[in-house]
This record gives structure tokens, C-alpha cells and sequence, in this order.
């Protein structure tokens, strides 16, 4: 093999290079450019990678962008953190795309940083009817999707939002913003962090009507189921019991058909009053406190049933509602608690003996 090869350079030698040995001197001269240029490419190609010499031979590529500085920026506008939770809780974030390029296939995400509270429903708010607030958006659970966000745009997001409380006593709402879109085929993720917001907790609030007591005692009087015609007592109890702090809490409701308010009443706290025009009933309270424990009124009421209200549970109070100030959140607080009427839910020993009679179900003693 060695043979072979030197045999062949020498009879190239003496063909070529014998007779002309300036032709020697200028084929070295070239292998070694040749070489120089090579080990040159190499070292470009090994000390800075970023030098894609292949480049040259190819299509040129869009360069991609610079994940650093991300393309999209949110800013969100909240009025106030103090919210109701069954009120909803409207808030506005605007999308900015900084970029040249146009954003696509953004999806938004509202994540709950605490297992206190649960999102119930997410709405967009558009208050305005010929508004485009809600053009390529669309909601599904607690994603938002925007289809795409023109280049050097920006484009509002109003929403309401609607909490459920799943721990009683719960009132910090610790959340944020999971955002994943893409530019020029590249996916960018990125979050953004929400302020703190308090939910506002109610009193524990009932209304009951009884005729006997919880504890059996006779409280009520007269003829009980009621007669056309003849009066019967019963007593009203609304409680009030607190794990916060309140003031101002305001209990009311009106009167009902053929009732009327004793002057028998019982109060744990604040002051009842009774309204002979609007025939409403007030009870008032300036302060509630979270360790003072239950708060009570209790009031007698007297009904003498008309021929129209016969076989019926009547009504003695109606419309019965509150209201108070949370003192934490700073929010005023409201409930309803209905229409209290004869049929006795309270009452374990006269539940359902509220409808009203004719005079004839009375026994002959009775009349006398």
C-alpha cells in the first residue's frame, strides 16, 4: 500500500513539478491558504456560537423575541378590596401588547392562592350596549381567552366575579393572574400577582314566632289554632349573634293584617320601637360585639283574625329585614329574613296549629 502511494506521488512529481518548480511553489502556497481558511472557519464557528455560517446558504428567519421583556403587559384597576361576596366583585385589567408583532392564542387564568374561597362564576361586564368589550373574548370557568391582540394595541377586560365562601369566618382572598400566549410561534408564560382582597362576613341573623317557649313554657294566650273574631297572643324573637364586630345593626319589618303590637316586649340589647302610622317595628342596636354572644328582642303581638283569613296561617309581621356596618370591611351588610306568620315552624309543641278557626270549633264551655 505504501509502495502504491509513493509510487504515485513520484510519477506526479516528475510529471508536474520536475521541470517547473515554480508551479510546486505556488500549489504549497494555495494548500496553505486553503488550510488557513479552513482552521479560520473552524475556530469562528467553535469560539462564537452564534455565528451560523450555514446561514448564509439559507432562508433568512424572523428573529424571535426577546423573552426578557415580555410582549404583553396587564394592568389591572380595583377600586377597592373591601367586597360582598354575594354582591359579586366587578374589576378591570387592560392587556398591552408592546410588541411588533401580534399576540395570539391568549389565555388568562384567575387562581385562588387560599382553599378558603372557591370562584362561582366569572362574567364579562359590559354595561354599555354598543360597546365591543366582549369581540373575540370568551369565558370558560375560570379562564379567559382572547383569540389575538393586534401589534402596538391594547384592549380593556371588564369582569365580575362571584366568590363562595367555604369556610366560615373566611375573609382574605389571596388570588392572581396566569397568563400563556404566543409570539412569532413562541410561547411565552407569565403571572401576575392581585391585590388582597377582604370579604365582608355577616351576623348570624333569625325570627321566630312562638305561642309555647323553646324550653315548653306558656308565653302566648287565647285560642290556639286562632278564632274569627277572638284575639291571640304570640311572641316574636329575633336573635342576633355575631363572630365579628358590627354597629349599627337595624332589624325591621311591618305589621301585618289585624295585628298589633302589646306593650309586653324583652330586650337583651338596644331599643324597639313601634310606628302607629307606618306600623312598622324597629329594633336597633349602635354596637356588636364578637364576644358578647346572642342579642335578643322579643316582643308580644296580639291577632284577631278577620272571616277572611279563615283556614289560613296569617301573617303577624311582614318584610322583616336588616342591615348593619361590618366594622372590619367597612361595608354595610344586609339580610332578609321574610314574613313570620301562625303556622309555628319554631314551635315544637304547636307547630302547625296556627290556621285560623270558625267560632263554631269552639267548645260550648269555652263560649261561655
Amino acid at each position: 500500500m505504501l509502495k502504491a502511494i509513493r509510487k504515485f506521488f513520484s510519477r506526479r512529481f516528475n510529471r508536474f513539478y520536475r521541470q517547473k518548480r515554480r508551479r510546486l511553489i505556488l500549489d504549497i502556497i494555495l494548500l496553505a491558504i486553503i488550510v488557513g481558511l479552513l482552521i479560520t472557519v473552524i475556530s469562528l464557528q467553535f469560539y462564537r456560537p452564534g455565528a451560523n455560517f450555514t446561514a448564509w446558504f439559507s432562508k433568512p428567519v424572523a428573529p424571535a423575541p426577546e423573552l426578557d421583556i415580555p410582549s404583553l403587559e396587564l394592568n389591572y384597576e380595583i377600586s377597592q378590596t373591601a367586597i360582598d361576596i354575594e354582591n359579586g366583585f366587578d374589576f378591570s385589567f387592560t392587556l398591552k401588547n408592546k410588541s411588533q408583532t401580534e399576540i395570539n392564542n391568549l389565555k388568562l387564568r384567575l387562581v385562588l392562592q387560599t382553599e378558603n374561597f372557591l370562584i362561582n362564576k366569572i362574567e364579562l361586564s359590559v354595561k354599555d350596549e354598543g360597546s365591543n368589550a366582549a369581540d373575540n373574548i370568551s369565558i370558560q370557568g375560570e379562564e379567559i381567552s382572547l383569540s389575538k391582540l393586534e401589534a402596538n394595541s391594547d384592549r380593556e377586560v371588564p369582569l365580575s366575579v362571584y366568590f363562595v365562601r367555604k369556610n366560615e369566618g373566611a375573609r382574605t382572598i389571596a388570588w392572581r393572574i396566569d397568563g400563556e400566549y404566543e409570539v412569532s410561534t413562541q410561547t411565552i408564560k407569565k403571572s401576575w400577582s392581585l391585590p388582597e382582597l377582604s370579604a365582608a362576613l355577616k351576623p348570624k341573623m333569625s325570627a321566630a314566632v312562638y305561642y309555647n317557649s323553646p324550653q315548653g313554657d306558656q308565653l302566648g294566650s287565647g285560642p290556639l289554632p286562632p278564632i274569627v273574631g277572638l284575639p291571640t297572643n304570640f311572641w316574636i324573637f329575633i336573635n342576633a349573634n355575631a363572630d365579628s364586630s358590627y354597629s349599627d345593626l337595624v332589624v325591621s319589618g311591618r305589621l301585618a293584617k289585624n295585628v298589633r303590637a302589646t306593650d309586653n316586649s324583652s330586650l337583651l340589647a338596644g331599643n324597639l320601637n313601634f310606628s302607629p302610622d307606618s306600623r312598622q317595628a324597629i329594633w336597633r342596636i349602635n354596637k356588636i360585639d364578637a364576644t358578647s354572644g346572642l342579642y335578643r328582642a322579643a316582643f308580644e303581638v296580639q291577632l284577631i283574625p278577620s272571616s277572611d283569613q279563615l283556614n289560613s296561617n296569617v301573617n303577624l309581621i311582614e318584610n322583616l329585614k336588616w342591615q348593619a356596618k361590618d366594622e372590619i370591611s367597612g361595608l354595610l351588610v344586609t339580610g332578609y329574613l321574610g314574613n313570620l306568620d301562625t303556622s309555628l315552624k319554631a314551635d315544637l309543641i304547636n307547630q302547625g296549629l296556627g290556621k285560623v278557626s270558625s267560632p263554631e270549633s269552639l267548645e260550648p264551655e269555652s263560649l261561655e
